[in-house]
């Protein structure tokens, strides 16, 4: 008769031993699953494939850095998705949403879970990335002498932070850089006079617009509830 094909073990080789998903914690995701909650928190509409792999100059925009502690994390006031490791050296992630002295507040996209702090630091090697909102017109930082609705829009914005009328104002003057070196100092950026994302987010959380960690947690827990995770 026909010989029976040699399996894994009779050829010299070991069988994988994949762990089952129950032992793994609940709280571990994988990348593209956390960063469709994370878009979740910001849009009701099904996520246009990655956010974060592609490129985008208008709308809603993906940030990624870099932090040996927390301290840059929690400075964003965002929610932000933990580029983190398993056991098995695999990639995971999750949505970081607050970080407490011992508890981090998670959100896997089906639950918002505490999870002991030193539980996501052992597995974070430091990469992180969150979602900002970018104004129309949007290609980079904004500096003295650049022109476009986007400057205009930024006007705006500043103008309704001070509560008064905006002016028809297309040009990045210098009256302009020194409004921004002001505001900038007051919630404690770098001063630069330069509009970067850091500053628009600043501005944003101002004028309310701006999905705070605080906001998106109370919209998490309100869509989707509260569970221990394992």
């Amino acid at each position: 008769g026909s010989a029976e094909p040699l399996g894994a073990d009779a050829m010299g080789f070991e069988h994988a031993k994949v762990p089952p998903a129950s032992v793994l914690p609940g709280w571990l995701v994988s990348p593209a699953a956390a960063e469709s909650a994370l878009w979740s928190l910001w849009r009701d509409a099904p996520p246009p494939g990655s956010v974060c792999k592609a490129p985008g100059t208008t709308g809603l925009l993906c940030e990624s850095a870099d932090s040996d502690t927390w301290d840059a994390v929690l400075a964003l006031n965002r929610p932000v998705i933990l580029d983190l490791q398993r056991q098995n050296r695999f990639a995971a992630a999750t949505v970081l949403l607050t970080v407490g002295e011992e508890v981090a507040t998670v959100f896997t996209g089906a639950v918002v879970c505490d999870v002991p702090l030193a539980a996501v630091a052992d597995r974070w090697q430091g990469r992180f990335r969150y979602f900002w909102e970018s104004p129309p017109g949007w290609t980079g930082p904004l500096r003295i002498g650049d022109r476009g609705a986007v400057v205009a829009h930024v006007v705006g914005e500043f103008a309704r932070l001070d509560d008064l009328p905006a002016p028809p104002l297309t040009t990045f003057t210098q009256a302009l850089e020194a409004r921004v070196k002001v505001f900038q100092a007051e919630v404690g950026l770098r001063v630069d006079g330069v509009i970067g994302v850091r500053t628009l987010q600043a501005l944003n959380d101002k004028l309310g617009n701006g999905l705070t960690s605080s906001r998106a947690l109370r919209s998490a827990i309100e869509r989707f509830g509260g569970a221990s995770c394992r």
